[in-house]
């Protein structure tokens, strides 16, 4: 199976259209990430929305819930400061519950991309220690190799 993983790791992203199918799931459903959190390796939830049920099956299948630097990049005022409050919770319950994280750009444009530096960065201004933040860098390649 050829993954182009050259491609999404040199990127320092994810590019969706490159994974493999049931690797990457998006929802806002709450029914729907359930049954993603047990299926797929990386859930992407853009509203942030800190539910127990998401979270803890995610951590019992290995699932990663992704945090997107893009989607505060984009907002600004009150509405970044309400978005990094959500992520920041979230973080917390995804450490209580033992869930893995991952922190990307998730970019839709070239310039949008950020390097690992500023990923690391933004990991720990939500609340990791650099030890958790590094892990959350390379979890996308772990998981790839964990595919083939």
């Amino acid at each position: 199976m050829d993954l182009q993983r050259e491609n999404i790791l040199d990127a320092h992203s994810v590019w969706v259209g490159k994974l493999p199918k049931n690797f990457f799931s998006s929802s806002i459903n709450p029914k729907e990430l359930m049954g993603a959190a047990r299926k797929c390796s990386l859930l992407y939830v853009p509203t942030y929305d800190a539910q127990e049920s998401y979270v803890s099956a995610a951590a019992q299948s290995g699932c990663a819930i992704v945090f997107s630097m893009c989607d505060v990049a984009k907002l600004s005022g009150i509405k970044r400061a309400i978005l990094i409050s959500k992520m920041r919770i979230l973080l917390g319950m995804c450490k209580k519950y033992g869930t893995n994280v991952y922190v990307c750009s998730l970019a839709y444009k070239e310039y949008e991309i950020r390097n690992p530096h500023e990923r690391l960065v933004f990991a720990m201004y939500l609340g990791m220690d650099r030890k958790e933040a590094k892990k959350s860098l390379g979890m996308l390649e772990e998981k790839l190799k964990g595919m083939q």
